[in-house]
C-alpha cells in the first residue's frame, strides 16, 4: 500500500488527477451504488466506503485483477464516504491501481515500472510474482497459530495474482531504496517526489467525529500510515504489512 501511495502521488506530480476528483470521473462503472461522491481523497485516506470485498468472495479471487476491479465496481458503499476511517486491508490497492490505469491509460505493471522500479534501479520487488521466483521467497511459517489466514498468502495463485493492496513480494533493500527515495535528500541522487507533495501527504486526515486514539496505529495522511510521536505523527511514515 506505501508502494501504491508512492505511484499516486507521483501522478498527481505529473498532472493527471487532482486529489479532490471524483474517482467516477475516471472510473465511470465505480460511480453507481452510492459512491457516486466518492473522491481520490477519501479512497487514499481509507474512507472511501469499501473497506472490503463482498462476504463470501473467494479468497484466491481478490487476486485476480480483473474480477477484483469489477467486483469493488459494481458494489454498494458500506459506509458513509467521507467518515470514519475504515482500513482497507486488501481494498486499497485494488482501487489506487485501476484509477491509476484509467487516469493514464497504462497498464499498472508499466506505471510501477516506468515511474518507480526502473528510476530507481529496483528489480526485486513484485506485485504478481513471476513462478520462476517463487523458490526464492522465504514463506510464512504460522503453525503457532490455529487456523491462520495468513498461510494463503504461500499460494502461488495470491502471489502470482495482482492485487497490490496484499500481494507483494520484496527484498528489505529494495523496500528501504524505495522509501529513501522519498525523503528530500534521496538516494543515489534520485528522489521520486516533490518535498512539499510528501508534506501535504503526511498530514493527519480524519473526519472530525473520529478521534485518533493513542493506542490506534491507523493514522493516516493521504496512503501513508504516520507513525511518529503523538506531538509529530508526520515524522514518520510508510506503511507496515502482515
Amino acid at each position: 500500500k506505501g508502494i501504491m501511495a508512492a505511484l499516486m502521488h507521483i501522478l498527481h506530480e505529473q498532472g493527471f488527477y487532482d486529489y479532490d476528483d471524483l474517482a467516477g470521473s475516471y472510473w465511470q462503472e465505480y460511480a453507481c451504488n452510492g459512491k457516486e461522491m466518492t473522491s481520490i481523497l477519501h479512497v487514499l485516506t481509507h474512507r472511501s466506503g469499501l473497506n472490503q470485498f463482498p462476504d463470501g468472495m473467494p479468497f484466491e479471487e481478490q487476486f485476480q485483477w480483473e474480477k477484483a476491479c469489477s467486483v469493488l465496481a459494481s458494489m454498494a458503499s458500506l459506509d458513509c464516504i467521507g467518515g470514519k476511517h475504515h482500513y482497507h486491508a486488501r481494498t486499497f490497492g485494488v482501487l489506487t491501481g485501476r484509477l491509476a490505469e484509467l487516469m493514464t491509460g497504462e497498464k499498472l505493471q508499466v506505471l510501477l515500472e516506468k515511474n518507480i522500479f526502473d528510476v530507481l534501479g529496483i528489480d526485486r520487488i513484485f506485485f504478481g510474482l513471476p513462478e520462476t521466483r517463487f523458490r526464492e521467497l522465504a514463506l510464512i511459517d504460522d503453525t503457532a497459530h490455529a487456523n491462520s489466514y495468513l498461510t494463503q498468502f504461500n499460494q502461488m495463485s495470491v502471489l502470482g495474482g495482482l492485487n497490490p493492496s496484499s500481494n507483494g513480494c520484496a527484498n528489505a533493500l529494495s523496500l528501504a531504496k524505495l522509501y529513501a527515495a522519498l525523503l528530500p535528500e534521496g538516494v543515489e541522487g534520485k528522489s521520486l517526489l516533490k518535498s512539499q507533495t510528501v508534506e501535504n501527504a503526511t498530514i493527519l486526515r480524519r473526519a472530525p467525529d473520529d478521534p485518533v486514539l493513542p493506542e490506534q496505529w491507523t493514522k493516516f495522511g493521504l496512503g501513508w500510515v504516520l507513525c511518529g510521536p503523538d506531538d509529530a505523527p508526520e515524522r514518520m511514515f510508510g506503511h507496515g504489512g502482515a
